[in-house]
């Protein structure tokens, strides 16, 4: 099967022709019958960075007690030591902008076990609570994390007020 296309029209417009270009891989990846789930994989470890930037992020507002928080759950979750924490936050930054939504993420992590994806879900409580106060776009995203992981309503519950 051959995909043709003029481009005469394209090559006016880069936007158009960089679209057009990943659709054409796309299109190469399915027909050779690559395993396109692999592709835009994320590590675990660089996943959790990102949700908890997620939650850090949902209320638009950066608060030092909240980034200080995530270095140091990042460090006590993760072992890693300070220099690889800030990496991976820096990293997680710039992979959170880029992303649709959470699932980008937590897609990642359906191999945990519950007790790990329990104690993500606490963790991201507890940046959450960093600042004192937790807005409703913050519980926003650790509901759904909580869901998309398969965290029982209970453990969110428990985590969330462990986490006080």
């Amino acid at each position: 099967m051959r995909f043709t296309v003029s481009i005469t029209i394209l090559k006016e417009n880069s936007l158009v022709l960089t679209m057009f270009n990943s659709l054409t891989s796309l299109f190469k990846q399915l027909i050779d019958g690559s395993d396109l789930s692999k592709t835009n994989a994320l590590s675990p470890n660089m996943a959790i960075a990102c949700l908890l930037c997620e939650v850090s992020g949902a209320d638009h507002l950066i608060d030092e007690k909240e980034e200080s928080t995530k270095r140091s759950l990042l460090m006590k979750l993760l072992e890693l030591n300070e220099q690889e924490s800030e990496q991976l936050l820096a990293q997680a930054k710039e992979k959170t902008q880029d992303a649709t939504s959470l699932y980008d993420f937590t897609s990642q992590l359906r191999e945990l076990t519950q007790e790990t994806r329990y104690n993500l879900i606490k963790s991201m409580w507890e940046v959450a609570y960093a600042d004192g106060q937790i807005d409703p776009l913050e519980d926003a995203v650790i509901r759904k994390t909580a869901e998309l992981l398969y965290v029982d309503h209970s453990d969110f519950i428990r985590a969330k007020l462990q986490s006080q």
